[in-house]
């Protein structure tokens, strides 16, 4: 489940305030964070990250993978409409980064997905801007 609050111009600020929002399935239970109240924790689930630099970038996007070094990752970039771009699949994390190639997309938003079996899928936005 996500929220997304977004605008077309990398160097301005959007807000948006949601409101009755629910969560039901059987994924793992959320973490809900409360203005004023801090973070209220209904499971304890180990949640991985990674990061992304440069972001914006001009068209090398380097990821670093350190928490995912000898895992087996699958990394997705998708576009802002949801189009699935690019597909890297990597049997074995051997190294702490990886780099992807974006200079032949058109400039502006991206999603790069990283999933790894057992672990929760964790996405970064990247902004693309070629100049």
């Amino acid at each position: 489940m996500g929220l997304v609050a977004t605008n077309y111009s990398p160097n301005s600020t959007v807000t948006a305030t949601f409101d009755n929002v629910s969560y039901i399935g059987n994924g793992p239970s959320p973490m809900y964070t409360i203005p004023g109240e801090g973070v209220i924790e209904s499971e304890e689930q180990y949640q991985p990250d990674f990061s992304v630099y440069p972001n914006p970038t001009s068209g090398e996007l380097n990821m670093d993978l350190q928490e995912y070094l000898g895992k087996n990752v699958q990394i997705e970039l998708y576009s802002l409409e949801g189009k699935l771009m690019q597909l890297i699949q990597l049997d074995e994390v051997l190294q702490n980064s990886q780099t992807i190639l974006l200079d032949r997309y058109a400039s502006g938003m991206y999603f790069v997905k990283l999933k790894s079996a057992g672990l929760p899928d964790v996405t970064k936005r990247v902004v693309l801007n070629k100049g």
